[in-house]
Parts: structure tokens; C-alpha cells; sequence
């Protein structure tokens, strides 16, 4: 891992738009992106276990536990190809030990947030997501966010209320991708 690493971690709720907004700093930062779900995903389907939410937290904190809070941080830098890309953006943080990890290698934090109804419609919309588990109710869709969103005594749970008060600043992605972008340069100028 190189000494000095430009990185940037983004976390959000649910359908919030953390890839989507990884992908935009990426193309116009010559960053990196590498998804932390992507990561479990892969290790699941790699085991032949099914790649939903709750295998995904299962196996997240599995991997904490046997090594440490921020593992799957360092994973992703791992991943990084310091001579093809300035830096790195990594989705999703949810952790408070994840948060501290990337604030250790003086990256920053972005919290993403968008109005729960527009996420739901987000979620069930995106025909590139391709996932299985969200295919929820509104109410369970909802259910599901407060039990994330609740802040837990250790760090290695899914404790993203805890994250969300470790991010740097917060962006609200209400509208669509170009209203996002001007967000973004305002925090990020190329």
C-alpha cells in the first residue's frame, strides 16, 4: 500500500446514489473506484452463497471480527492501482471503524442522502443493480433502513447513523445525475 494515498470514502443510505456518485468522482477526478459491496458480493458468490444484503452484513462482519473493524477498507486499497488512477473513491462505508480508517489516511467522508420515497423508487428502478433482495415493501424498505441506521455499541456493525456523523460534509441527491454533478465539483473542483 502506498505511503500517501489520496482517498475519499462515501457512505449513504440505501439507494442514496453512493456508486453513482463514486463513479462521477472517478471519471472526473482520475479516481479509483472500488465498491465495498462489490468486495463481499464477490467473496460470497466465490463460496456459492447467495450475494444478498443479509449474507452480505453476515460476511462483513464475519471479516471484522477474524481481523479488524476497517478490513474491508483495506481491501479496497489493495485493489488501488497507484499508476494508473490520482487516487481513490470507496462505497460504502458502514462502519464507525471503516469511517476512522479512511479519516487515519486523511481521506474524507461524504455522506449521500435522498428522500426515502425517491430511494424506494431508486432501488426498484435500476435494472443495473440486479439484486434480488430489493424487491422490498415500502415498509419493509423502511424497517430495514431504521435497523441500519441505529447506532450499535460496536463498531463492526452496520452503524451508519454513527458514519453519517464522521462524514466531512453531506450531499442531498434529490434530483438527477447533472444536479449531482454541480454538487459534487462544488465540494471537488477539477
Amino acid at each position: 500500500m502506498p505511503t500517501k494515498i489520496n482517498i475519499i470514502g462515501i457512505s449513504g443510505t440505501n439507494g442514496s446514489g453512493k456508486d453513482t456518485m463514486a463513479h462521477i468522482l472517478s471519471r472526473q477526478l482520475n479516481y479509483q473506484f472500488v465498491s465495498i459491496g462489490d468486495i463481499l458480493r464477490n467473496q460470497l458468490i466465490s463460496q456459492n452463497i447467495e450475494p444478498i444484503r443479509e449474507n452480505t452484513r453476515k460476511l462483513s462482519s464475519q471479516l471484522q471480527h477474524q481481523f479488524n473493524g476497517y478490513v474491508l477498507v483495506d481491501r479496497a486499497l489493495e485493489l488501488f492501482e497507484p499508476t494508473s488512477y490520482d487516487g481513490i473513491v470507496v462505497s460504502a462505508i458502514r462502519n464507525t471503524s471503516e469511517a476512522e480508517r479512511i479519516k487515519q489516511l486523511g481521506g474524507k467522508l461524504i455522506w449521500v442522502d435522498a428522500k426515502i420515497s425517491t430511494r424506494y423508487k431508486r432501488i426498484h428502478g435500476n435494472i443495473h443493480r440486479n439484486r434480488r433482495d430489493d424487491n422490498l415493501t415500502f415498509n419493509e424498505f423502511e424497517k430495514q433502513e431504521n435497523e441500519e441506521m441505529t447506532i450499535s455499541a460496536t463498531n463492526d456493525n452496520l452503524n451508519s447513523a454513527s458514519v453519517k456523523n464522521l462524514c466531512d460534509f453531506t450531499i442531498i441527491n434529490n434530483s438527477g445525475l447533472e444536479e449531482l454533478e454541480k454538487k459534487l465539483a462544488e465540494y471537488f473542483p477539477v
